[in-house]
């Protein structure tokens, strides 16, 4: 019995940030998926894991692949908008809560 030939699938934003990549082995593309490959084996059924070799967003949100119209490719890291600023830390949190406690309890 000849096994089913798998389609892997990709959604990109207007930007052309690739969004989702997906097989036919899951789910079925809707409007605005584009065709990027075919075959047999697990390449095709498992798509995200064998054609991405990072997440798709980064640990900031930031797109990791964007669409060409031709090829899936990688969006380099000086491409990308600047990462946020790093915010409170957990630490810096609790002291501040921890002073403000105190300064109620001395009355202050």
């Amino acid at each position: 019995m000849e096994e089913k030939k798998r389609k892997v699938y990709i959604e990109a934003n207007p930007a052309g940030e690739v969004t989702r990549i997906f097989s036919d082995a899951f789910e079925q593309p809707g409007a605005g998926a584009v065709l990027i490959d075919e075959g047999n084996g697990d390449r095709y059924a498992h798509a995200q894991s064998h054609y991405l070799a990072k997440d798709i967003r980064d640990e900031y949100g930031r797109a990791n692949y964007r669409w060409t119209g031709e090829a899936l490719e990688e969006i380099p890291e000086a491409e990308k908008p600047a990462a946020p600023a790093p915010g409170r830390s957990e630490l810096e949190i609790l002291r501040e809560t921890v002073d403000m406690l105190v300064i109620s309890a001395l009355g202050g």
